[in-house]
Order: structure tokens, then sequence, then C-alpha cells
């Protein structure tokens, strides 16, 4: 999705599809923005500006910047027609930072 929006996923050297990180390699890899999503979890309250209080975070681009963005887990979450509706936001999320 995150290439097919025109960003590049900062793990996208990791061999696996998908994985656990630690806080660290996010801090060390330095987003430009962060996508929060939690699959399973619908209408969750999450407040983007407690990722500053991780450990090294409050120096990540994407915090200091405040381009954190709570997305509709199910336009991400799962293979279906409203993919097409996360990669369309994903997309002018990552056009935005550009600008």
């Amino acid at each position: 999705m995150i290439r097919t929006a025109g960003g590049r996923n900062i793990f996208s050297d990791i061999a696996a599809p998908s994985g656990p990180v630690e806080y660290k390699d996010v801090v060390a890899r330095d987003p430009e923005i962060i996508l929060l999503c939690w699959a399973g979890i619908h209408k969750t309250k999450i407040d983007p500006a407690s990722l500053s209080i991780r450990e090294g975070w409050g120096g990540i681009n994407a915090v200091r910047s405040k381009r954190i963005h709570v997305v509709d887990e199910g336009w991400y979450g799962r293979p279906g027609p409203r993919i097409v509706l996360g990669i369309r936001q994903m997309a002018e999320l990552i056009a935005a930072l550009d600008e």
C-alpha cells in the first residue's frame, strides 16, 4: 500500500512480510510521517501526541513536525474494496509532505 501511495516503508529492507520492531528501530530510521492503525480495535481514541513520550521519539521527524495520523482500520487492516480508500488517503498524506 505504501509503495502504491507513493511512499517508502522505513522497514522495507526487512525480508519478513511483517513483524515486530523495537521503538529504538523507529527512532533510528526517523520516519517523516507515522500512520497509526490498530487492526481489530474499532473507534479507539489514540492521542498522537502521546508518541513523543516514548523514549527517543521526541526527536523523530514525524513527531517533531506533528505528522502523525490516526487512520481508519477498516481501510487498512483487511483486504477488500475499501483498501483503495486507504491508499488514496495515504497518497494524500504523503503528498502533503511536499507542501
